[in-house]
């Protein structure tokens, strides 16, 4: 049996609306790192809105993708000693 890739893990913010009213009252982004481990060194993001989402400036977007990509070292981490070596 071939092991299991993991391919991504995806973080849901929110927010309010912002001042303007251009967006929903409420503002939702989901952010999904993708990749395989293995094949790449790093993620790519992926950002999904269907109320649109709000940002003051690039280093706000910069902030929300490092608290997305937060968790993939403890996942590597995990995944090496679980489905790797416990294979093998």
């Amino acid at each position: 049996m071939q092991r299991p890739e993991i391919f991504g893990i995806s973080v849901k913010f929110c927010q309010d609306g912002n001042t303007l009213g251009t967006t929903s009252e409420d503002e939702e982004l989901t952010m999904t790192a993708e990749f395989q481990l293995g094949e790449e060194a790093g993620p790519f993001f992926v950002l999904r809105s269907t109320t649109g989402w709000s940002i003051d400036d690039l280093e706000d977007l910069r902030k929300l993708m490092e608290i997305a990509k937060a968790p993939l070292s403890k996942i590597k981490e995990v995944y090496e000693q679980e489905v790797v070596e416990g294979r093998e």
